[in-house]
């Protein structure tokens, strides 16, 4: 994965004419550092979307992350979950090697979330239903939703793991890497990417070095508190995969309602 992650579902997401404002460079780091491998059983829930295709000697190839919500669904970003017709991907649970082991399921059916915004990725949350329902054991269990009221603390270091690209143009990596990220405050992402474009539906964070790259998107960044809970955000967009930018996730708590209402 990149520098961890960085998803982005776009690296040509437009954004970049906004990178000309000077607080931008706050933000750069010339320390390019990948993430550490990782163990699938630290990070249960994490999936990983693969398409039909042969690419780096593999059957199938990884484009996008995801989380298990339940024995039913996957929870990833809009962007990814519309990239693909649902009997052209599966979904891989319980392996931190995306291409082999732990357990394949088919896709039965992708909802968008319906004010999902494809230029400004405003609203960037999808749902992906299999055609089975999931087996749960070790290596496969569901991430937990945030509640709707949590508040995380500024510079609140976040848990993200992915199989993306560790650098810019690179290959997807074949084993799950991990590393932290920082929250910083919606100014100071505004400052970089413009006010009306970091919405309150999103969450920035930033580490010199770190971040989540080309393949990384949709999957979650994971604050655990014990007085707060679990608070999960999902990987949307950032500019030159991250490690000098800050990264924008969608806030899964901004649309609870809706994933009840479609899961239930």
């Amino acid at each position: 994965m990149s520098r961890l992650l960085v998803l982005l579902l776009l690296l040509g997401s437009g954004l970049g004419y906004r990178l000309a404002h000077p607080e931008a460079r706050r933000f750069k780091s010339m320390r390019i550092i990948d993430g550490e491998p990782a163990d699938i059983r630290d990070y249960p829930y994490l999936v990983s979307l693969q398409y039909n295709g042969s690419f780096y000697g593999h059957d199938f190839d990884h484009f996008c992350c995801g989380s298990i919500l339940n024995e039913n669904w996957i929870i990833t970003s809009a962007q990814c979950a519309q990239a693909r017709q649902a009997d052209s991907f599966q979904v891989r649970l319980g392996s931190a090697e995306y291409y082999r082991s732990g357990a394949v399921y088919r896709i039965d059916s992708v909802v968008l979330h319906p004010k999902f915004n494809e230029l400004s990725r405003d609203y960037d949350v999808g749902l992906i239903k299999v055609t089975e329902k999931i087996v749960f054991g070790e290596g496969i269990q569901p991430i937990g939703l945030p509640k709707p009221d949590d508040v995380v603390p500024i510079d609140a270091n976040f848990s993200i793991a992915g199989w993306g690209a560790t650098e810019l143009l690179g290959k997807f990596s074949d084993n799950l890497l991990k590393s932290h990220i920082q929250k910083i405050s919606r100014e100071s992402c505004q400052s970089v990417y413009g006010i009306e474009t970091v919405t309150s539906r999103m969450f920035c964070v930033f580490a010199a070095g770190f971040g989540p790259c080309v393949g990384d998107s949709g999957s979650p960044a994971v604050y655990r508190n014990m007085l707060v809970g679990k608070s999960t955000r999902l990987a949307s967009w950032s500019y030159n995969c991250a490690y000098q930018y800050p990264t924008v996730y969608a806030r899964v708590s901004s649309v609870l309602d809706w994933i009840e209402d479609i899961t239930a």
